[in-house]
């Protein structure tokens, strides 16, 4: 049987999956130009969920920044109005200076596609509504 790792922190999750990823990737990738390792379904249980952040000395973690892209994700946003201000390097990932494109996944999920009626969230919450 099939046991999910456990972890006090998230600290030690962080540490682990590098661990893993590093030494025993499943594939190889080049998104954007940028080459890297990953794993597929990986998961993992906190045993304290109060300690959800790393506080490593390698990892620089601003708190402040992963609340408010949390919150731009959210609101479904893709300019660099507000972001921006938090992040100042995302601007060099802009081909306007204004909007970002592929890693703007809350304007993805939240925004109708071209011809589309709804969102994929919406779609997916529709289709849960109608499970039950």
């Amino acid at each position: 049987m099939l046991t999910t790792p456990e972890f006090t922190s998230v600290e030690g999750a962080y540490l682990a999956l590098l661990r893993l990823v590093t030494e025993d990737a499943e594939h190889h990738i080049a998104a954007r130009g940028n080459e890297a390792s990953e794993i597929l379904g990986v998961g993992f249980r906190l045993t304290d969920p109060r300690q959800r952040l790393p506080y490593l000395a390698e990892r620089k973690v601003n708190p402040v920044f992963q609340f408010a892209e949390a919150l731009w994700y959210l609101a479904g946003r893709r300019d660099l109005e507000m972001i921006g201000y938090y992040a100042p390097s995302m601007r060099a990932s802009s081909a306007d200076g204004i909007h970002l494109g592929g890693s703007a996944y809350g304007h993805t999920l939240f925004s109708q596609a071209n011809g589309a009626t709804q969102s994929p969230f919406d779609q997916v919450m529709r289709l849960l509504q109608k499970c039950r």
